[in-house]
């Protein structure tokens, strides 16, 4: 009986050293995946940030976590869940505030929210975070 019990938890603790490894892996090829597509703006600063919202996508979205990177000529910011990016051409910006309200939400602190056309088409995304007004003095440059 102590045999069958002791191959069991043999069983289970390999299950469980399995699914973390597993998870390692999987936690390092979406950081460098996410540190790639950053890369690709070569960015000039950097910061940790929450998407807010992005107006095209309507009322019904998912927010998330990331990363936000400037450059001299573009904004990038890299969504870690769901996957996602939103990239915007610094020329094509129209906007830079800072607000607690987006499209009917309210925010506990100040979010900046850019708004940009580009192609005949406008749009806007809020993000949420550290120094959020540096980040409006630097875009407003």
């Amino acid at each position: 009986m102590l045999e069958i019990i002791g191959i069991v938890l043999a069983g289970l603790a390999l299950g469980v050293v399995a699914v973390l490894l597993t998870g390692v892996v999987r936690l390092r090829r979406m950081r460098s995946r996410h540190r790639e597509r950053l890369a690709v703006i070569a960015p000039t600063h950097s910061a940790p940030a929450a998407l807010f919202g992005l107006a095209s996508d309507g009322a019904h979205q998912t927010r998330g976590v990331g990363t936000v990177a400037m450059s001299d000529t573009q904004l990038m910011f890299v969504q870690l869940v769901p996957d996602r990016e939103v990239l915007i051409e610094r020329n094509d910006i129209t906007s830079v505030q800072l607000t607690r309200t987006f499209m009917g939400s309210t925010a506990t602190r100040d979010l900046v929210v850019l708004t940009w056309e580009a192609n005949g088409l406008g749009d806007a995304v809020a993000l949420s975070m550290d120094d959020a007004d540096g980040w409006r003095s630097r875009l407003d440059a």
